[in-house]
């Protein structure tokens, strides 16, 4: 005589169980690093050759990341700000800004930009009407950046003052 197996059918319980004990392990708190976006974008950062085009730059600057960024100025000075964040699952941008010395006195402002999402709301659990993207993007808001800013240093220094 052959012996029969019987199929065995999972219970709810295990299965409810798996489930948890699943998204337990991938369910992280951890922030993301703040790291630069991984997308250059097209358009180059900044340059600034007097004292009124630097001032200028550095102004719609910090205005720019008070318009973007969703977090407030954590750090603010002469030459470096920098936002709160960025926090895991949040669809805002963290930004850090610094004005940095070039040859022949002239400055560059350059700009870091970082999406607090996390790869976890990419995941099966969220609707598929949620777009786990920033928006704007990092790449697309440092482009829009270092040409809003580099358009308020051409108009205070004016065509003839370019570095």
């Amino acid at each position: 005589m052959v012996p029969q197996f019987r199929r065995v059918r999972p219970s709810l319980l295990g299965l409810t169980l798996t489930a948890v004990f699943t998204l337990i392990g991938c369910a992280t708190d951890a922030k993301p690093d703040f790291q630069p976006s991984q997308i250059v974008a097209p358009v180059p950062a900044p340059f600034c050759g007097t004292p009124a085009g630097c001032e200028a730059g550095w102004t719609s600057a910090r205005r720019w990341v008070l318009d973007n960024s969703g977090y407030k100025l954590r750090l603010d000075s002469s030459d470096y700000m920098e936002t709160f964040g960025p926090k895991g699952g949040h669809r805002y941008l963290a930004v850090r800004v610094t004005r940095v010395p070039v040859d022949g006195g002239a400055h560059r402002i350059q700009i870091e930009v970082v999406c607090g999402v996390t790869a976890v709301e990419r995941g099966l659990l969220i609707p598929r009407s949620y777009n786990p993207k920033c928006n704007p993007e990092p790449d697309v808001a440092t482009a829009d950046f270092n040409t809003r800013i580099a358009a308020s240093i051409a108009e205070a220094e004016g065509p003839h003052s370019a570095p």
